[in-house]
């Protein structure tokens, strides 16, 4: 092995050729590992479970660990956790905000409006497109008017969803 390519095994933790190809990172681990206590948190009914998960996610937990709790939640909502999944959706990177959107629509009813209504005031524009698509699966009186509202304010958004329409 050359010396450049010692140095790529050290610095990406993989020799030249392997395609990419890297053995999984303690920090990758990490987040792995808080991931799946979060998810077993979620999964049990028990009220102290949702305070340990409350409480974990309130101390920090990384984004992509984030990301796989709501993925979890959206499949299965819980109704006491919606607090929860509704502080993270004003969180501060897109993704993150993205999947808590929608995970906090799929708890339902006056929760879907809510989520609808966060979204469609977003500064990202890919998040206010998210509120038409939450919409559009959680149809509501009061999602018309947050979607109707949001189409006014943004012309941009208006127009490529009246392009959208055409095209149907």
């Amino acid at each position: 092995m050359t010396l450049a390519g010692l140095w790529l095994a050290v610095v990406l933790g993989t020799e030249p050729g392997a395609a990419g190809v890297r053995p999984v990172t303690p920090s990758e681990r990490a987040v792995d590992q808080v991931a799946k206590r979060l998810v077993a948190w979620l999964a049990d009914p028990a009220p102290e479970a949702a305070t340990a998960l409350r409480q974990r996610v309130r101390a920090g937990v990384p984004p992509r660990a984030l990301i796989v709790l709501l993925d979890r939640y959206r499949q299965r909502p819980r109704a006491e956790l919606a607090d929860l999944v509704a502080e993270l959706a004003g969180y501060r990177r897109v993704d993150v905000r993205a999947h808590a959107l929608a995970a906090w629509a799929e708890t339902g009813g006056r929760h879907a409006d809510l989520a609808i209504a966060a979204a469609s005031r977003d500064l990202e524009r890919s998040i206010r497109r998210l509120a038409i698509a939450i919409a559009k699966r959680h149809p509501s009186p009061a999602a018309d008017v947050y979607i109707g509202e949001l189409l006014a304010r943004d012309e941009v958004l208006a127009k490529e969803v009246e392009a959208a329409e055409a095209d149907r």
